[in-house]
């Protein structure tokens, strides 16, 4: 239920809108100024697939990161070089996945540990011995798909942000680079790893 009623939503949504609107005058200002030029210069001799170029980074300060990643994504698909080809250009969405911590493993969303009971030999009173099956603290006994007898703990598993990114190839004619460009909430980062290419002659 909203606190606001319809008056304020409006307003809201009018502020919201003339602060796009804004936002979107100063870029289309810096764009079509005078220092426009030298922004779409640095931006067509700026090599994406090593850097990113100024209108990257303004549009980031604007917009957020994902804009602009989305203006590196285009960036890398007209990438034109002499000495390698720029190919698979992906843009990856924002995205949540879980993990389990060490020992565990996931299932249904779940962190589960499975842990075999250990037998137990005590001595009553009366001299007869009982053997019982203890497991560690924490876990609970309990019967698996077979019926076989055995500790089970569960806990929360890990949530993982993955913020978006950009993957690509880098083609050089005998080996390949696999590229990816990604944020941290402060700078884009850019993360890189060498292939060879090789031939298995047929017999």
């Amino acid at each position: 239920m909203s606190v606001l009623n319809n008056k304020e939503n409006e307003g809201l949504k009018k502020s919201t809108g003339a602060k796009r609107a804004l936002t979107g005058l100063v870029l289309t200002s810096l764009i079509v100024g005078g220092s426009a030029l030298g922004l779409y210069h640095e931006c067509k001799a700026n090599d994406p697939a090593k850097s990113v170029c100024p209108i990257t980074i303004l549009e980031t300060k604007l917009f957020g990161y994902e804009a602009g990643l989305k203006h590196q994504y285009k960036d890398l698909v007209n990438t034109e070089s002499d000495n390698f080809t720029v190919s698979n250009v992906e843009y990856h969405n924002p995205s949540v996945y879980y993990t389990a911590p060490a020992g565990y493993v996931l299932e249904d969303n779940v962190a589960v540990s499975y842990v075999e009971p250990t037998e137990v030999n005590r001595v009553k009173e009366d001299g007869t011995v009982v053997t019982y099956l203890e497991v560690p603290e924490g876990y609970i006994l309990t019967q698996n798909d077979e019926g076989k007898l055995v500790g089970v703990k569960k806990v929360t598993p890990i949530m993982v942000e993955e913020s978006a990114g950009i993957s690509f190839d880098k083609d050089y004619g005998k080996n390949y680079n696999y590229g990816y460009w990604s944020y941290d909430g402060e700078e884009f980062e850019y993360d890189e790893a060498a292939f060879k290419l090789t031939h298995k002659m047929g017999r």
